[in-house]
């Protein structure tokens, strides 16, 4: 412990000793001094002498230090070494820090973190804690990656614990408290500033810290008497503190912001505490670049809430000046920003400020930059809550953007308008998606690509084990949760060998279409629905129109989701229902007969049965009268443009046919429907059945790699059906969504009749998190799956017609439409279940036509019967005549 002590009271040393290089005579290491320690195999000296050469700046020292561990001759092999090597990765990290550069800074402390475990275990923790795990974890919430930041922060509490350390404890409580508030966990977040100043001295400077973090939690609970009480003790404590501590200066700057930020209703007062961090003597603040930056956007911030855009103009400015030096904002492209939280919002801001002005091309050039702020952002994140907490946020900044685009296009009537909002209406949806189908087709290096599969297969394994037993124990969650946090951070580095393809190539994209096939995409902003139709030659149309969200989600819900009671009991009120969402959502432009349309649904409209809505006011009694909109046209579904043109780029499969049929269960009793629903397959198609005992998890993974068709009737567990995760049952055990990624070959069209395998938990800007996202994730081409509950009246025969319609009928959208159609004009089926309930579950996700001809079966065919009877019959009459 006391050599360790030394090495710490070492590393501030060099730490200061770097920094006041500018202001001291100092000699640096002669480069004949380099050669000599490397001649002498001298690991620590040459160390050493690189720590103390001179730059004139933090960002040129950083990355001299990073090639420090480039050229290094050898790696460390003493106890002394090793913790040379530790200094010198400690100060890199620290100086890309300083410079403002946080990604930079992150690699190397989560560098410095990795070699710790590997090579040098036995590290002081003294050291371990303060100048790596400490800045680490800041840095990930710094980030906005809070997840890392809290599972870094936990085992920074657990060696602070075990030192004793209650400054330590207190400082980390304070760390844990705000990535926890900003994940939006403000009762962990309490707890921890709780925590922390029951330990802290109470006049310390640390105390204040976390006093400005309850400040922070209070008010982001809405609690403002409590805020404003907290931080007025933060800053009364902190103001205290000796003028050399420059932690404590640091806090009390950061205190005077969120002051102005608690009293923003007052923006007199919020006015005055910015004032008093903008006299804040900048010698008490160096390489603080990051915080004055923020400084000038909250007050530009306030200025534009009270209507002053030259004001919030002019600190924008100062505040770009900061994030961006030596950048006009106007020339500032995608390629200039990066992954900084300030730098998202100094854009947004200027782009609202500019919409307000009716500036609108430069406002819609500012929200671009936002967006690859965002994506830059989102790239650094390690987990993947992080990344979907990323999109959710960020979905409030495309509306403003997609209603400017909007605006200005109405003002002006200009293409290039309705080009943009095309971009953001694409870019807003399902984004994490899009990345995991490009990951699919990575070109990193082998051995990185067998690392993270060997790690998924782990995942899966313990993941299964937990499930299986009824729960992890601790070591177990230990397990997975280092499993997952190295899992992620491989991910991570896999996708930064290519960097997500954002381009649009519309044109490429349309060819895709035929003749009366049309793209309907959509995006939904309150009770605000935008449409925009593609065809071949470009868009079609883009209209706005009002659709309350909460009737969406009554109708979803009341009509399908609770059962089949409301439609069966008052059809007529249905109807009308109905009625009105098909004028509101079609009435513009209502669809054509016989074309065909692919729907990007958003927002609220995400599980609308769209087939099931009917087209004219006037109710008829006979449900097998009622012109529903599934007669009209053919309708499937994509997440987006991108993951569309993806699953329509793969090449037809052959058609060969696997089924998957388990209708004897112990948990749910028996499925009388499934096994129908075989009998009547089996009639219409030829390949492997697999039923009950025979249809084991084996043999579903065999069958995933096949290719073809993959049918699966049996029953399907949702997120909100169980505290398990997704499965669909089989005889021997669950099959598990999360295990699909251990198969890399699947089939073209998998048809899921099972009840809710399109349903799930929403994600906002992704969709429901369901088993037709998980199949499409893993590179599926086409998914047919059910919104809501499958009914054995229906599922068997509808299903029939499925497959004997595919069998004529490349178009499986199609062939799906059409065994609906027929089912609607069966008159053996029952008034009862034609209504939508009952038909209308099922619906078609991806490429329309994933297979190829069945083998001797050509659509000329037909035509080449007629021929030959034509000639047969000429032939015939002539030897009667002779």
């Amino acid at each position: 412990m006391a050599e360790g002590a030394v090495h710490i009271r070492r590393l501030k040393y060099l730490l200061l000793l770097v920094a006041a290089v500018p202001l001291l005579a100092f000699h640096a290491p002669s480069s004949d001094t380099l050669r000599y320690y490397r001649s002498k195999d001298d690991l620590s000296g040459w160390i050493y002498a690189q720590l103390q050469l001179p730059l004139p700046d933090q960002g040129q020292k950083a990355r001299q230090l990073e090639a420090t561990l480039q050229s290094s001759w050898r790696a460390p092999r003493t106890q002394p070494e090793k913790q040379a090597w530790l200094d010198l990765l400690a100060n890199a990290g620290y100086r890309y820090l300083q410079s403002g550069d946080i990604i930079s800074s992150t690699a190397i402390y989560q560098k410095a973190f990795d070699w710790v475990r590997q090579q040098f275990p036995d590290a002081d923790p003294e050291f371990l804690l303060e100048h790596i795990l400490k800045p680490l974890g800041n840095n990930y919430t710094r980030l906005g990656d809070y997840d890392q930041a809290i599972y870094i922060h936990r085992m920074s509490l657990k060696v602070a614990t075990a030192l004793e350390d209650k400054d330590a404890m207190a400082a980390t409580y304070s760390n844990l408290a705000n990535a926890a508030a900003n994940r939006g966990e403000y009762a962990l977040a309490l707890d921890c500033c709780r925590k922390g100043i029951t330990l802290a001295d109470k006049r310390s400077a640390l105390y204040g810290l976390l006093l400005s973090e309850q400040a922070d939690v209070y008010q982001q609970l809405g609690d403002t008497p409590a805020a404003q009480q907290s931080i007025s003790q933060a800053i009364r404590i902190l103001a205290q503190q000796p003028a050399n501590d420059p932690a404590a200066a640091h806090w009390l700057y950061m205190a005077y912001q969120q002051a102005g930020d608690i009293y923003a209703a007052s923006p007199q007062q919020a006015m005055r505490y910015y004032r008093q961090a903008l006299r804040f003597p900048y010698e008490r603040l160096p390489h603080r670049r990051r915080e004055q930056a923020k400084l000038f956007l909250r007050i530009a911030r306030l200025y534009a809430a009270g209507k002053e855009p030259d004001k919030a103009l002019a600190n924008l400015d100062s505040c770009a000046a900061l994030l961006l030096p030596g950048k006009r904002l106007r020339a500032v492209t995608a390629a200039d920003v990066y992954a900084e939280n300030t730098l998202m919002d100094l854009c947004y801001l200027l782009a609202e400020v500019h919409a307000t002005q009716g500036r609108f091309d430069d406002a819609l050039h500012y929200y671009k930059l936002t967006f690859a702020t965002e994506r830059e952002l989102r790239q650094a994140y390690v987990s993947a809550a992080s990344r979907e907490m990323s999109v959710a946020d960020i979905r409030t900044r495309y509306a403003s953007a997609i209603n400017t685009a909007y605006t200005a296009w109405k003002a002006g009537g200009k293409d290039h308008y309705r080009q943009d909002l095309l971009l953001f209406m694409e870019d807003s949806k399902s984004q994490l998606l899009w990345e995991q189908l490009q990951r699919l087709h990575l070109r990193a290096k082998d051995t990185l690509i067998h690392k993270i599969r060997v790690l998924e297969q782990a995942q899966a394994y313990y993941q299964k084990e937990a499930l299986q037993q009824g729960g992890a124990d601790s070591s177990m969650r230990q397990r997975q949760q280092q499993l997952a946090y190295e899992l992620s951070r491989l991910h991570k580095q896999a996708d930064h060998t290519q960097q997500p393809d954002t381009s649009l190539p519309l044109t490429a994209m349309l060819k895709k279409l035929g003749p009366k096939n049309y793209i309907r995409t959509y995006f939904t902003a309150g009770n605000l629905v935008y449409t925009m139709e593609l065809g071949q030659q470009g868009i079609r149309y883009l209209d706005r129109t009002i659709l309350p969200a909460d009737s969406l989600q009554y109708f979803r819900q009341h009509y399908f989701d609770e059962g089949p009671q409301a439609m069966v009991s008052k059809p007529a009120q249905y109807y009308r229902d109905a009625y009105t969402i098909y004028r509101q959502l079609f009435r513009a432009h209502p669809p054509e007969a016989g074309a065909s349309y692919c729907l990007l649904l958003d927002g609220s409209l995400t599980g609308l049965p769209v087939e099931a809505l009917v087209t004219d006011s006037v109710y008829k009694p006979a449900v097998s009268k009622w012109p529903f909109l599934v007669r009209q046209a053919t309708f499937s579904y994509a997440y987006s443009l991108r993951t569309w043109y993806a699953q329509y780029s793969t090449d037809p499969q052959s058609p060969a046919f696997t089924g998957f049929f388990v209708s004897g269960q112990q948990q749910r009793g028996n499925l009388q429907g499934v096994a129908q629903e075989k009998t009547l397959l089996q009639e219409v198609v030829t390949g492997e059945l697999y039923e009950n005992a025979a249809a084991s998890t084996t043999a579903l993974k065999k069958a995933l790699q096949r290719g073809g068709i993959l049918h699966i009737s049996s029953h399907a567990y949702i997120r909100q059906d169980t505290l398990a995760a997704p499965h669909i049952a089989l005889s021997d055990a669950p099959f598990y969504l999360f295990e699909l990624h251990q198969t890399p070959q699947h089939p073209a069209l998998v048809v899921l009749s099972a009840c809710r395998t399109a349903d799930g938990r929403y994600m906002a800007g992704e969709g429901a998190e369901s088993m037709a996202r998980a199949f499409v994730a893993t590179g599926t081409p086409a998914v047919v799956a059910a919104l809501w509950n499958v009914t054995d009246a229906t599922a068997p025969l509808l299903m029939q017609h499925f497959y004997r319609g595919l069998q004529k009928e490349r178009n499986a959208a199609m062939a799906l439409q059409q065994a609906k159609v027929q089912w609607l004009e069966d008159p053996s089926v029952s008034e009862l279940h034609k209504l939508p309930y009952y038909w209308a579950a099922l619906y078609y996700q991806g490429n329309a036509q994933p297979l190829a001809a069945a083998a001797g079966y050509s659509r000329y065919w037909p035509v080449l019967a007629l021929i030959l009877g034509l000639v047969g019959w000429i032939y015939s009459r002539r030897r009667m005549r002779g």
